[in-house]
């Protein structure tokens, strides 16, 4: 499992069970494809993750994932 920080924007702890990436835990503002994410979820093949409230967009961090590159966000 990973824990990714954005600042004060938001967490999200992101587990690796050997078949699926899951969101076992976030605090802050973080959203997968423009949706609130919610733990226990699994993050689809592709997608991007969100940081920050959608009130504040000069604010936010948007980071892409790809289950085929995770490194690109682990």
């Amino acid at each position: 499992a990973v824990r990714v920080t954005v600042g004060s924007l938001g967490t999200a702890i992101i587990r690796y069970d050997g078949l699926r990436f899951e969101v076992q835990q976030v605090s802050g503002f973080v959203s997968v494809n423009s949706q609130a994410v919610s733990a226990p979820s699994h993050l689809p093949g592709s997608s991007v993750l969100s940081f920050g409230s959608p009130d504040e967009p000069g604010k936010r961090r948007h980071y892409t994932f790809d289950v085929s590159h995770p490194e690109v966000v682990l």
